[in-house]
């Protein structure tokens, strides 16, 4: 009786990853219905001009270098030592692979390091974990205070911002940094759950090897606020800076929440209703975080396809 159930359980993963890319595919398509709807207000914007563009493309590579900075400062806190431009292709490969039903590139940079450089899946578990929680917490620490210290709490958008940015930063400090106890589980699954908890103990004894990914995170979460403030301007809108570091809060969160792949249409909700809190319409809120996802889109697709190939024919060596 217990066979059966394998097959089934991982038909049942199957099914919700493409539920949950069928979910993404459909937000975008109503955010594209309802932005066509209001065409007719959206044209009387300026066009963005090439030296904008040329600044958006910059901005996005800065932010793709950012990234693997940061993951590879957090992966080489929990003992797997990979260098830069290693890094930098596992990475790319793996953002553009997690853009399809479940998390193809996590399984692939989870496999990747542990055939390359024996990092168990525990230790990258530790990795995942920590790294998404540090992102939240630095990015809604920021994007909370500019709310309040800016926009303050008068409107009912302002109110349920604060609220998500204040339950992220306390769930992510807390998940980060509080000491687990050590599972007494006996069996394959016990080993793993004690791998996980010592590899996670070392970084809450040793909070500075934090330091240097929250760095890096912190850099790219200021470069993504930057290129949100260069499409604003755009399209002839300047927002405070208070409101774009709340954006780009948002934008960062958006990458870790796992509701569709690639955050698919989630950071697009987030992005045009944060744009109510600066008193910008919602639908040109939704026009910018389109055209940031389409630049992001490219550059997947541009810088990840050569990555994932050096990435298969590694794996195959």
């Amino acid at each position: 009786m217990v066979e059966p159930e394998a097959p089934r359980r991982e038909g049942g993963r199957r099914w919700v990853a493409r539920l949950k890319a069928v979910v993404g595919l459909a937000l975008l398509a109503v955010i594209a219905v309802y932005v066509y709807r209001h065409a007719d207000m959206l044209s009387r914007l300026p066009a963005l001009s090439v030296g904008a563009w040329a600044a958006i493309v910059a901005l996005t590579a800065g932010i793709g270098t950012t990234s693997v900075l940061a993951v590879q400062r957090m992966l080489n806190a929990v003992g797997a030592g990979v260098r830069f431009g290693e890094m930098f292709l596992l990475h790319n490969a793996a953002y553009l692979l997690n853009l399809l039903p479940a998390k193809a590139g996590t399984v692939l940079r989870a496999t990747y390091l542990k055939r390359r450089h024996d990092f168990s899946f525990a230790r990258f578990g530790v990795f995942a974990v920590g790294l998404t929680l540090l992102t939240v917490l630095v990015s809604s620490a920021i994007g909370l205070a500019s709310l309040l210290t800016v926009y303050g709490l008068d409107s009912l958008a302002g109110r349920v911002f604060a609220a998500l940015l204040a339950a992220s930063v306390t769930a992510s400090a807390l998940l980060l940094l509080v000491p687990l106890p050590t599972p007494r589980w006996s069996g394959r699954l016990g080993g793993a759950l004690r791998e996980f908890v010592a590899s996670r103990g070392e970084l809450v004894r040793r909070p500075r090897a934090l330091l240097g990914p929250g760095a890096w995170l912190l850099c790219g979460y200021l470069l993504t606020t930057a290129r949100l403030g260069v499409i604003y301007q755009g399209v002839g809108l300047s927002p405070h800076l208070g409101g774009l570091l709340l954006l780009g809060a948002l934008g960062q969160v958006s990458t870790v929440v796992n509701l569709t792949p690639g955050g698919l249409g989630v950071r697009e909700l987030l992005l045009g209703g944060g744009a109510a809190v600066l008193g910008v319409p919602v639908e040109v809120g939704l026009l910018v975080a389109l055209i940031e996802r389409s630049v992001g889109l490219v550059w997947s697709v541009v810088v990840g396809i050569p990555s994932a190939v050096w990435v298969w024919r590694r794996q195959a060596d």
